[in-house]
């Protein structure tokens, strides 16, 4: 997952992924169908890659290096201008809508990625793309940021380490 921003105030800032019966549901700031994307996803139970860049006001949604859609938010959610904590979710405890599923690679930037980047990051030649890299979560035996920002993270719902999609052992979690 990485998640782009091109300025630091993230007004309606809920980011938000959703997996439900062969569906993907991509929200950013918004409600359905103006602030999101939501479309058919035939690949259940294989690694997705995602990517949420917000610029202008805009969200654009970005699976499997492909451009998905993009929304604009509708005022539903939370602000953030700017708060000290960034939090990055999946599911919902209150509707019992819990994430079943594995995370791998997170990173988190302040300013919004282009195409070509989207691509090494799909790639996964990353290296060079530190620019504005505020948070990067590999997942390698814990939720550290490894961006050398300090931003580390805490996991909350008993999440295990597990294999990646490279077959690394402890590198992904599972929810």
């Amino acid at each position: 997952v990485v998640i782009s921003q091109a300025d630091n105030a993230l007004n309606n800032g809920i980011l938000r992924v959703d997996f439900s019966d062969g569906e993907i549901n991509l929200f950013a700031g918004g409600l359905l169908p103006d602030a999101g994307y939501t479309g058919t996803y035939a690949n259940a139970g294989s690694w997705v890659h995602l990517v949420l860049v917000r610029e202008s006001g805009r969200t654009k949604y970005y699976i499997d290096n492909v451009l998905a859609g993009s929304g604009f938010p509708d005022g539903t959610g939370s602000t953030f201008i700017p708060y000290s904590v960034f939090i990055i979710v999946a599911g919902r405890a209150s509707n019992n809508q819990f994430f079943n599923g594995k995370i791998d690679v997170i990173r988190v930037y302040n300013r919004a990625l282009n195409d070509c980047e989207i691509a090494t990051l799909f790639s996964e030649n990353a290296t060079d793309l530190s620019s504005g890299l505020q948070a990067f979560f590999p997942f390698t035996g814990n939720a550290n940021d490894s961006s050398g920002n300090g931003n580390n993270g805490t996991t909350f719902g008993s999440p295990t380490l597990t294999t990646d999609r490279f077959g690394n052992p402890n590198s992904a979690y599972e929810f």
